[in-house]
């Protein structure tokens, strides 16, 4: 968001009164910019419809980049939570 902001006014910055258009930088770098947000946004939607399975399941998981941190922060370890719901 603030890469768009900050590409905006630089376009507006730097328009001449001569020139009626933003540069053609504007039109490479914001095509670029939208395919990232789109991407991050199916791979959130497709991590949320994967983790809403397993927990469907009964299935314990891990969060995909700060799970062992998590576990380490809260000191549990997944065999163990397991074979309390198992009993």
């Amino acid at each position: 968001m603030v890469l768009w902001f900050v590409t905006i006014f630089s376009t507006v910055a730097h328009a001449n009164a001569d020139k009626a258009g933003p540069s053609p930088a504007f039109f490479i770098v914001f095509p670029i910019i939208w395919l990232g947000f789109m991407s991050l946004w199916i791979l959130v939607l497709v991590m949320a419809i994967v983790y809403a399975i397993k927990a469907g399941r009964g299935e314990w998981a891990n969060y995909p980049v700060i799970g062992k941190i998590a576990r380490g922060l809260l000191k549990t370890d997944q065999q163990e939570e397991a074979a309390a719901v198992q009993n």
